[in-house]
């Protein structure tokens, strides 16, 4: 199998690594994209189940099919995709995702609009067994930059990349940070030119135990903190260690302490609040609504204190402009002298 075009526009990269499961539909969901110029450059990474027979099931040119000597792992793999890759843009998917129909028109439509961006991905559906939800990650270039402070703001499977990029910099993925690896890309990448989300759901992406993120949860996490505090550095937040270990804390939803530290939570906080204003011109409207569920996931902790820490909370122009949801919440939580006990938001 090898593409129709010595140069195709996209370069579709999929690595596979035991992922029969679910391939199948994976790559009848990009084969089916209502723009056909592109090569799907599937890479399998030493599988042991039956991936390599189900490509080789299909007769499609535009495939090329591509198999490691042994399992070298998913950054070595997508480093190779791109070394390999022959299209003007790449993009990406994993084994276990779906594309939609539309999918690569609809990002090569708007690259071709916005000249200035690099990287674009997409809203996404979230599959969860029976279930699914939207997830609607932020759009613009600063709104972007800013939330990557706290987490990944894109779904690797919906990202187009233009190659150009990519070579003029060097930029690939770094083993250095493993399980985050594509955090860690987008940040790089953020710094040297504009990306953006198209805010329509273009992907469906699967969530189950086999996922990355679920299999290599604490390490994913490890490796995400290191990148949290380089990006921080890149707006000018140079925070010592306790302050650093209080932004890892708020971010994760681990944070823990007194009526002191409740202070200190709100004060970086908002002193995150004026990086974005000073540095990446959003509104305070934005940045107030961006920010409430962190002041909520702080003060929670403390619900047991009653209505002194919903005053507190309050007291702040995070509290006092936070979501209508986030404070009944919140205010339900110290009526009842209810804490949150563990990790997340609920």
């Amino acid at each position: 199998m090898s593409s129709l075009h010595s140069c195709p526009r996209v370069t579709l990269i999929l690595p596979v690594y035991n992922g029969e499961a679910y391939l199948r539909p994976a790559i009848d969901s990009l084969l089916r994209q209502t723009f056909r110029d592109f090569e799907l450059l599937i890479i399998d990474d030493g599988s042991t189940d039956g991936s390599a027979a189900i490509v080789a099931s299909y007769a499609d040119e535009r495939i090329r099919f591509q198999r490691n000597a042994r399992n070298f792992g998913l950054i070595a793999t997508l480093n190779k995709g791109f070394e390999l890759a022959r299209g003007e843009f790449i993009a990406r998917m994993d084994c276990d995702d779906i594309s939609l129909p539309h999918r690569l028109e609809r990002q090569l439509d708007y690259l071709a609009c916005h000249p200035d961006v690099a990287l674009v991905g997409s809203w996404f559906e979230k599959l969860q067994g029976r279930h699914s939800r939207v997830v609607k990650t932020p759009v613009d270039h600063a709104a972007i930059r800013f939330f990557l402070i706290f987490d990944n703001t894109f779904l690797h499977s919906s990202i187009m990349i233009r190659r150009s990029l990519l070579e003029q910099f060097n930029l690939r993925f770094d083993p250095a940070f493993p399980y985050a690896e594509d955090y860690e890309l987008w940040v790089r990448i953020s710094r040297y030119a504009r990306v953006a989300n198209i805010p329509e759901v273009l992907v469906q992406y699967r969530d189950h135990a086999d996922n990355t993120s679920n299999r290599f949860r604490q390490a994913q996490n490890d490796t995400a903190d290191r990148i949290r505090r380089v990006h921080l550095a890149s707006l000018g937040l140079v925070p010592d260690d306790p302050t650093l270990r209080l932004h890892l804390a708020i971010t994760n939803f681990r944070w823990q302490g007194q009526d002191a530290d409740l202070i200190a939570a709100r004060d970086w906080l908002e002193a995150l609040r004026d990086v974005g204003r000073a540095v990446l011109g959003l509104p305070d409207a934005l940045l107030l609504q961006s920010l409430d569920r962190y002041w909520y996931g702080v003060c929670g902790t403390r619900a047991q204190d009653g209505f002194r820490v919903w005053l507190l909370f309050q007291a702040s122009a995070l509290g006092r402009q936070a979501g209508f949801h986030w404070r009944c919440r919140l205010f339900l939580r110290c009526l009842l002298r209810r804490p949150i006990r563990q990790q997340g938001q609920s």
